[in-house]
């Protein structure tokens, strides 16, 4: 296996994780009404969004969208 492909699945899996942590918090805040869950979902949210942005990129990079075209 390639380091690429094996970084893609750990910066996916990180994303997954991340949104469903952030899912189970959220329906413990609704549930209980806890802050420290509320506070724990949306940390949960903001760290799989950041996780997503960076693979977004990761993988632009490596189709070489970002590089400068000819002048």
């Amino acid at each position: 296996m390639k380091i690429e492909t094996a970084h893609k699945i750990l910066i996916a899996s990180a994303v997954a994780f991340f949104a469903f942590f952030a899912c189970l918090e959220g329906f413990r805040f609704l549930r209980a009404g806890d802050a420290s869950a509320g506070l724990m979902a949306a940390g949960g949210l903001g760290a799989a969004a950041l996780f997503f942005v960076y693979l977004r990129g990761y993988l632009r990079r490596l189709r070489g969208e970002d590089r400068p075209g000819p002048a």
